[in-house]
């Protein structure tokens, strides 16, 4: 009944657990989605108000003939000047020349719905001159009002009228007048007349600015559709982060709890229950690592009740339990890639892989497998103590680094530290022979060379840089996954270029000692690794081994030696 109730609450515990990392990586997509739309989209709709209002000022130019705008604009600023009274300028502005363009400009700002367009002469020395200019000045006012399209009286500027241009116009006007590649960008200001967006466009003849034409638009006309848009967004991303979650939920707990806390359940009543061979394992159907860890439980409970049966006395024992350690080495052998090369069809890199236990089986393993078509995981790892506990506990640590990566891999997530993190609250849950396992864990892009690594207290790699020598890369250390829960761990960017190379190893290297005591040491690893930098992934690991073996001569080997070298090539392949 008390392991009923322990399985319970473990089963509770990590469902709870998942379903809350899965809505909070939910909530962290949506959130991401919805900034991502509404900053895309606020950015689109300014721009496209601006190009509405640029459209709008070249139209407005094509009202006037060269000759009339020319004429506006001589006849305004010479009424500045004072030689042209304001009678001819209201002879002018009664013209049906006049009228009839005016009318046409009225028009348009209704058709198009702009807060008001107008056509303006403008004195450029004098903006130019802003700092040595008096502002109270009569000859201050800079801007010189052709035609507006407003028909209000009160908000009507009349031919003739003077205004100041307020600093942002200025700038943008000289920005205009001086040939500005940024001179027609999305324009925003917050002045006298209101918050607009203005579009100014240049009438020009013969080469020279005559007249500008403003067309405005009120901004809060925009910020309705942006808040429109932002309403949308939300409902739409909270609906498919709602949908996702519940798919997510449903995936995870058939595809990995489930399995998982089975296999847990049935090696928990194995112990239980006086070594009886759990037959439950057989119907765990994932067809992945998963069903081959139940696999390889089932199949360790059937050899170990065998060997327990078939116990009769000390010489007995001693050849079974050696019979039943080369089954478990098979089975960590078979559990580790063995196959080189392992990906024939791609070439964009080549690698190889060894591990020596310093026992029967032992906790060193190596793995690597694509996370999608253009990511490669490549895995180091050292867990803690030797022997078949060990071994067990590397192969739960190897099926979840795996299964976790590819399922990240699939929703885009290709952070090393997010897996590791995942990782290291299920190896605590019910740890309690109090393993640990010191993780190297990398994510490569093999279109870019571009890769995310996490150290969680492993050694220290080594990378080859194309015709150069190699050199360990000391980044800073995460502790060791398993070793207490709710650790987070960092990671690290890095790029491989095209012939560049990756040695990654356990301690077992480096520690290799001697009859005198002496470690092989970093030293010496890196002075191996440069006997020749060019030769193959599987010559590199052969010439490492030779010389651990030639430092140790012939000294017991105390811990696991393992390997993996892995060398760039990039989209082309190797060089012929």
């Amino acid at each position: 009944m008390v392991y009923v109730d322990r399985m319970n609450k473990v089963r509770s515990k990590l469902g709870i657990r998942c379903v809350i990392a899965i809505i909070f990586i939910g909530l962290i997509f949506g959130l991401s989605l919805t900034l991502a739309g509404v900053n895309l989209y606020t950015k689109r709709t300014l721009e496209s108000y601006n190009d509405l209002g640029l459209k709008a000022g070249k139209i407005v130019a094509g009202y006037f003939s060269d000759d009339d705008i020319v004429e506006y604009a001589n006849l305004v600023n010479e009424y500045v000047k004072g030689t042209v009274s304001a009678s001819e300028l209201h002879e002018v502005a009664n013209s049906a020349k006049y009228q009839e363009i005016s009318e046409k400009l009225y028009n348009l700002r209704e058709r198009l719905g702009f807060n008001d367009i107008l056509v303006c002469s403008i004195d450029l020395n004098v903006l130019e001159n802003y700092e040595r200019k008096n502002p109270d000045s009569a000859d201050w006012k800079s801007i010189r009002y052709i035609m507006d399209s407003n028909v209000d009286p009160e908000k009507k500027v009349y031919l003739g009228s003077l205004d100041t241009a307020y600093a942002a116009t200025k700038e943008k006007l000289i920005a205009i007048c001086h040939g500005s590649k940024n001179a027609y960008e999305p324009f925003v200001s917050n002045a006298n007349y209101g918050h607009l967006i203005t579009s100014i466009v240049p009438i020009q003849v013969n080469g020279n600015n005559v007249a500008f034409v403003f067309a405005e638009i009120l901004v809060e006309d925009y910020e309705k559709d942006v808040s429109s848009f932002i309403l949308s967004t939300i409902f739409v991303s909270l609906t498919i982060v709602v949908v996702l979650v519940l798919i997510a939920v449903v995936v995870i707990s058939r595809r990995f709890v489930k399995p998982i806390l089975s296999i847990s359940s049935e090696v928990e009543k194995f112990v239980s229950d006086n070594t009886k061979v759990s037959e439950a394992l057989k119907n765990i159907k994932t067809g992945d690592e998963i069903e081959l860890l139940a696999k390889s439980v089932l199949k360790m409970e059937i050899d170990t009740e065998k060997y327990i049966e078939n116990l009769v006395d000390i010489t007995a024992e001693e050849e079974r339990i050696k019979s039943e350690l080369e089954v478990a080495t098979h089975i960590q052998a078979d559990m580790l890639p063995s196959i080189f090369p392992p990906f024939p069809n791609r070439n964009e890199f080549s690698l190889t892989a060894i591990m020596s236990p310093a026992k029967e089986v032992g906790g060193d393993f190596y793995d690597f497998f694509f996370v999608d078509n253009d990511h490669l995981g490549l895995v180091m790892a050292d867990v803690s103590g030797k022997g078949v506990p060990a071994a067990l506990f590397m192969v739960i640590a190897k099926t979840l680094i795996k299964d976790r990566a590819i399922l990240s891999g699939s929703e885009g997530n290709y952070s090393t530290a997010e897996v590791l993190k995942y990782v290291n609250r299920q190896l605590c849950d019910n740890n309690k022979e109090g393993f640990f396992v010191t993780v190297w864990f990398a994510i490569l892009d093999l279109a870019t060379g571009e890769g995310i690594e996490s150290n969680a207290g492993h050694e220290y790699p080594a990378i080859c840089r194309d015709g150069g020598k190699y050199k360990l890369i000391k980044s800073k250390h995460s502790p060791a996954v398993a070793i207490a829960e709710g650790t987070n761990f960092k990671e690290n960017g890095f790029k491989l270029n095209p012939g560049d190379s990756l040695y990654v190893y356990t301690d077992g290297v480096t520690e290799a000692t001697n009859s005198r005591g002496a470690l092989f040491g970093e030293k010496r690893l890196v002075e191996s690794l440069n006997t020749d930098t060019s030769t193959s992934t599987a010559k590199t690991l052969a010439i490492v081994r030779k010389d651990v073996d030639k430092f140790v001569d012939g000294a017991s080997q105390f811990d696991d030696i393992t390997m993996l070298c892995f060398k760039y090539y990039g989209k082309g392949g190797p060089a012929n």
